[in-house]
């Protein structure tokens, strides 16, 4: 949680942590010979790229599935505000689609549909079986018992 929360004090510790080690590996290629821009050149070689060592590192620290997806919502936010008519359309689509969703759910469960499969001769049939809830003394379904004597 404190990655994510102190995200910028995590990436300039890791930005310079990462530097010291650059330059403790380029002094010490220095004092084997070589000269500045050439040791500083093979210590980035060894480092295997400053980047890819910094997104190991959020990946080791468990925070990037969050920085992954605030980046995205950022983008999504920053492209619909380019376009506020399909801005508005996609969102009014996505309004009606859950609404729709919604309304049938809530339809379907008040009335159950329930498919018993087996009597003696093999048909299949089926059977609508409307919750009374008043009835039922405030309970929604049935229990297994009155589901087994209903068939």
């Amino acid at each position: 949680m404190r990655s994510i929360i102190f995200r910028g004090r995590d990436e300039r510790e890791l930005a310079e942590e990462l530097r010291f080690h650059t330059e403790m590996d380029a002094e010490l290629l220095q004092r084997s010979g070589l000269s500045a821009g050439e040791a500083r050149r093979q210590s980035a070689l060894m480092l295997g790229g400053v980047e890819r060592v910094k997104e190991d590192v959020r990946d080791a620290r468990g925070t990037r599935l969050f920085h992954d997806v605030g980046r995205d919502f950022g983008f999504a936010v920053r492209t619909l505000m380019r376009n506020p008519g399909f801005a508005t359309v996609a969102i009014l689509t996505l309004a009606v689609g859950i609404g729709g969703t919604t309304a049938v759910f809530s339809a379907v469960d008040a009335v159950h549909i329930q498919v018993a499969i087996g009597d003696d001769d093999g048909v299949a049939f089926g059977r609508i079986a409307v919750d009374r809830v008043e009835e039922r003394g405030g309970r929604r379904g049935a229990s297994l018992r009155e589901q087994r004597a209903s068939r």
